[in-house]
């Protein structure tokens, strides 16, 4: 990706031909360069009609979009910020890229585990003025 940004300004194209005409659709360029680096594989396939292709199965362009969501949620940047740098218009939208997973799971564990650490405060009445008093338990 580095190289696709050299020498260019923050409002070019990230996937441009040599002339700097934007690539639209670069999907073959790109499963074709992933195959060859061992990235990605062609495998046959069926579509429902019975004719046969060669699907792609490898990494994705979306893979590296997902992966820098993923990165700024879990560094803590607020998910407005991080919907303006990866170009989401809805949260929705961005909450698909924005994908739980084990790792999550158990980082939700050790901070409720490490919630259960701190004091509780239960209610109890005072008999001789009638107003509520905390207590630890």
């Amino acid at each position: 990706m580095t190289e696709c940004l050299r020498g260019k300004k923050a409002d070019d194209y990230v996937f441009t031909r040599p002339a700097g005409s934007q690539v639209v659709d670069p999907r073959e360029e790109w499963y074709s360069l992933c195959v060859s680096s061992g990235l990605g594989q062609w495998i046959p396939a069926k579509r429902k009609n019975g004719k046969e292709f060669k699907a792609y199965r490898g990494l994705n362009l979306h893979d590296f979009r997902r992966s820098a969501i993923w990165n700024m949620v879990r560094r803590g940047v607020h998910d407005s910020v991080a919907m303006k740098i990866s170009g989401h218009k809805t949260a929705s939208v961005f909450r698909r890229y924005n994908i739980t997973d084990e790792r999550d799971l158990a980082e939700a564990t050790r901070l409720i585990e490490a919630g259960s650490q701190l004091p509780v405060f239960e209610s109890k009445t005072d008999t001789k003025s009638d107003t509520a008093t905390y207590a630890h338990s």
